[in-house]
């Protein structure tokens, strides 16, 4: 949860997690995991780190460090799934990748806003690593099968290059555009600052926010159910084309989103615990033809509800 002087979550977590409790969730969690014939690999990442001074001419957009980071880290993911298979079968991968489709929004006014997209701009510069992959392995970037999904490419900005597919489930909080009435209820009590977001995670005003009909963190993990859901129908209808395709369906959205999807979904936890997640951090999840899906966090495997 973030506004131009706050961030949802750490921009820096932990090294590494090795004990029973899962404490945060940093990049070495997006575990390379090459899907089986015939089965999704699901990467589900949060938006890379972007500029916050609101003087910046480029405030909203992504740094050019985590652009950067963000291209060459999907670059070496990729090329580590292509180097665990023989040349002849590097052409079984195929790729899906598709972003939130939400612009900055800042409790404080609309004078904190940016029509930058931070989810989006973090899943080109994803896909821009995958063609380098793709094209260094001597592979076609048709690979990257966004173009030939006409339910995908629908979702694609108009004139967009990359063809990443736009989702609104992907959104980070749905108050900030539907529920102006519960937004400044919790600004009038807590501000627009690191307490509005406490409160809201922490869901202190249930009341209000149920009588007001806004969206709650226990809502948004259902949303992020349902919308994997989708994805696995996806996936089921890339694997129905072709029979012989491993798939690799890479989804950037936000803290809002993620953190209480794998508190509710994976972790088993109440949706309003904190979960840090770091700025370019996620999870791996793996999903089996029959729909099942698992994750694996700190050396341990969790079964994930979807």
């Amino acid at each position: 949860m973030s506004g131009p002087n706050t961030t949802s979550g750490p921009e820096t977590g932990p090294e590494s997690i090795r004990s029973p409790e899962i404490k945060g969730i940093t990049e070495q969690d997006l575990r390379v995991v090459l899907p089986r014939i015939g089965e999704t690999t699901f990467v589900l990442q949060r938006n890379a780190k972007d500029e916050r001074s609101p003087e910046s001419p480029n405030y909203g957009a992504l740094t050019p460090e985590a652009a950067e980071k963000t291209r060459t880290d999907a670059k070496v993911y990729f090329e580590k799934i292509l180097n665990s298979l023989k040349p002849e079968e590097r052409s079984q991968v195929e790729i899906l990748i598709v972003a939130s489709d939400a612009t900055l929004v800042a409790p404080e006014g609309q004078e904190f806003n940016s029509p930058h997209k931070r989810s989006l701009e973090t899943a080109a510069e994803v896909m821009n690593g995958a063609r380098e992959a793709l094209n260094e392995s001597g592979l076609s970037e048709d690979q990257i099968i966004n173009s030939s999904l006409p339910a995908i490419r629908g979702r694609a900005e108009e004139g967009s290059r990359e063809n990443i597919a736009e989702f609104t489930e992907l959104e980070p909080l749905e108050i900030l555009r539907k529920s102006p009435e519960f937004v400044q209820y919790l600004k009038d009590k807590y501000g627009a600052g690191k307490e509005f977001w406490v409160a809201y995670e922490a869901d202190i005003e249930k009341s209000k926010r149920e009588e007001l009909g806004a969206e709650g963190v226990e809502d948004i993990a259902k949303r992020m159910s349902h919308f994997l859901k989708l994805l696995s129908r996806y996936g089921r209808m890339v694997h129905s084309r072709q029979k012989d395709k491993r798939l690799i369906v890479w989804a950037v959205s936000h803290y809002d989103s993620l953190s209480p999807f794998i508190k509710a979904n994976v972790l088993k936890r109440p949706a309003t615990d904190y979960l840090p997640i770091n700025a370019g951090g996620g999870i791996t999840l793996e999903i089996s033809k029959e729909g099942k899906a698992k994750t694996e966090l700190g050396g341990q495997e969790f079964d994930v509800r979807l």
